[in-house]
């Protein structure tokens, strides 16, 4: 177990008891013994609950194409764009013509030759932007 876990179940229990204070001093030691769980899960449930919205921004949807007429959407993440496959691998295509592939958090160019090439990387509370990163 890492000092990241150990300082999540940490927080955990410390809510729980801080919880359970309250509780016992407005109910006794029923409100107690009530306290302490409902405090520990209901707190991992909001950091779970957490999590899955950082998580959810992280991946966003896809980006307006080079032409800035096509884009993904929240409803479909794919939007205007097609899902084309190709051998072993798929990529999107817009009704433009442009052709690119997602590599983790980059949005790459696939040009006529399979080369990729930077257009636009995803960052967190920024959404898309582009790459001037060569990599």
């Amino acid at each position: 177990m890492g000092l990241q876990d150990c300082l999540i179940i940490l927080v955990l229990a410390l809510g729980a008891l801080v919880l359970a204070a309250y509780a016992g001093k407005h109910w006794g030691w029923p409100g107690v013994l009530i306290a302490l769980p409902v405090g520990f899960f209901g707190l991992l449930g909001l950091l779970y609950v957490v999590f899955l919205a950082l998580l959810h921004l992280e991946r966003g949807w896809l980006p307006e194409c080079e032409s800035g007429r096509c884009r993904g959407d929240a409803a479909t993440g794919t939007g205007d764009y097609d899902i084309v496959p190709d051998e072993d691998e798929w990529f999107y295509r817009c009704p433009c013509g442009h052709d690119y592939v997602k590599v983790g958090r980059r949005f790459m160019r696939r040009l006529p030759d399979g080369t990729l090439e930077p257009y636009m990387i995803w960052k967190l509370f920024r959404g898309f932007v582009h790459d001037t990163d060569p990599r």
